[in-house]
């Protein structure tokens, strides 16, 4: 035996006094409302945090590797202006060697022909 009743009929006492059941059901919807809310924003506080944590991180990172990039740069610029000193240097060098064995040649060749000179000049020589 079931028996229709209207919403607006229904009344619910609350503190003594009674009230009409949508009254008293927007009242509760707002209150969870606000708890629902207060209760997301204590959860969202820390991730906002965290994201701003993120942020900075990044863009420390970010000013790290920028200074990374400029530094390799900068050798990779030292690098092409030593590669011509260096080949001048390694020319310079088979230059040097080149003189050197030309010298000594001119060297040896001076000291033979003294030899020589000296040889023909002696008169212990000449005597025998």
């Amino acid at each position: 035996m079931c028996r229709l009743v209207d919403v607006e009929d229904i009344k619910i006492v609350e503190g003594g006094n009674a009230q009409p059941a949508a009254v008293v059901n927007d009242t509760l919807s707002s209150f969870l409302v606000q708890q629902v809310q207060q209760a997301v924003q204590l959860q969202i506080a820390p991730l906002q945090q965290q994201v701003e944590t993120l942020i900075d991180s990044d863009a420390a990172m970010t000013r790290q590797i920028t200074d990374l990039q400029q530094q390799v740069e900068t050798l990779i610029d030292s690098d092409a202006a030593m590669t011509p000193r260096l080949n001048n240097l390694q020319h310079c060098g088979m230059m040097s060697d080149h003189c050197m064995v030309v010298w000594t040649n001119r060297l040896d060749y001076t000291a033979n022909r003294l030899n020589e000179l000296l040889e023909n000049k002696d008169p212990l020589k000449k005597q025998g």
